[in-house]
């Protein structure tokens, strides 16, 4: 039996909703935490243990065992955790930012990110890591800033979780088959980025959902930020965008348990290169009416605190503190 590798030291678990511990295999399995032994289920190959909702605090120290082997996990907190999401603009990093060197971190707020398409493999970061030092220059810079400003806020750990890929497609993020009707759209109507060779996780929808959301199901989530679009701005998929982003929000929260799991969908930014492009702005449309489109969906406007000459927008501090703010009025 295998424990799914965002279960490691230094993990921050989500408070006030049930605690899901989860893995592959068959066998037994059971999980000892704060002096409680909770056993777990197994279904199909995998297998869950269900702890009950916790208040914040921590460090604690869990036991894991499967068919009598033993795992230590150490240093655990219990605080608000994010899914941070999207494309390019939520994966670009605080070393890319222009005020990167400027950061000195937050040792309340971890990181984990989970393995997506381009890293072949290979995680540039190892398990959760404290956002300080060097780790801090490879940390997604919008999930930090808008965890680093969380934390601070209530005086939590928080805990970032990285689910994203630059240039992919909302078709990527939900399972293959799904999207049938006028969502099916063909590549040949896809923009570009569907049909680029480097782009191989477009190529197949589902791809991204498979390699790097679902193995974090069904962990448990404060929110989902949704940061992309970019990738879908052609004419036939700006008219549907909405439509699949429902889609997706539908699926992802089925998937994790959580029905009423809120979404935080950041617009598009500007980007004056496009500035005759009907299906860009459309696009931000879709996205600033996504909130009308289902209970618990929340749109933020970017445009007016992003810079609009380049498609990823350098310094994303004014706008994690835009998403803050509405977190915290949405939330608490």
């Amino acid at each position: 039996m295998n424990l799914a590798a965002v279960f490691c030291d230094g993990m921050v678990l989500q408070a006030h909703c049930p605690i899901r511990i989860f893995g592959s295999g068959e066998g037994k399995a059971e999980v000892q935490f704060q002096g409680k032994r909770y056993p777990a289920t197994v279904s199909a190959g995998k297998w869950t243990a269900e702890l009950p909702a916790m208040s914040y605090g921590g460090p604690y120290e869990m036991i894991v065992r499967m068919n009598g082997e033993k795992r230590i996990l150490q240093n655990i907190m219990i605080g608000e955790v994010y899914l941070c999401a999207g494309q390019s603009n939520m994966q670009f990093r605080i070393c890319d930012e222009i005020r990167g060197g400027e950061e000195h971190g937050n040792p309340h707020v971890r990181y984990y990110l989970s393995p997506y398409p381009e890293c072949h493999g290979e995680k540039p970061l190892n398990g959760w890591v404290v956002a300080t030092g060097d780790p801090l220059q490879k940390i997604s810079a919008l999930g930090f800033h808008i965890a680093d400003g969380i934390a601070r806020k209530k005086n939590i750990t928080v805990g970032i979780v990285g689910c994203f890929q630059g240039a992919s497609t909302i078709q990527s993020w939900i399972p293959e088959g799904r999207l049938t009707g006028e969502l099916d759209i063909p590549f040949a109507d896809r923009f570009f980025d569907s049909r680029y060779e480097e782009c191989f996780w477009n190529h197949r929808d589902g791809t991204c959902y498979r390699s790097t959301f679902e193995p974090l199901v069904p962990f448990s989530f404060a929110a989902v930020i949704w940061y992309q679009g970019e990738s879908n701005t052609s004419e036939a998929e700006s008219v549907v965008y909405g439509k699949m982003l429902k889609e997706m929000i539908a699926d992802w929260r089925a998937e994790l348990k959580s029905p009423e799991l809120p979404f935080f969908a950041v617009q598009i930014a500007d980007y004056l290169p496009r500035a005759d492009s009907p299906a860009w702005y459309r696009v931000q449309e879709e996205l600033a009416r996504a909130e009308a489109s289902e209970n618990a969906v929340y749109s933020v406007r970017s445009a007016d605190v992003c810079e609009n000459k380049q498609i990823h927008p350098c310094n994303k501090r004014p706008l994690a503190e835009r998403i803050v703010r509405r977190v915290l009025k949405e939330t608490e």
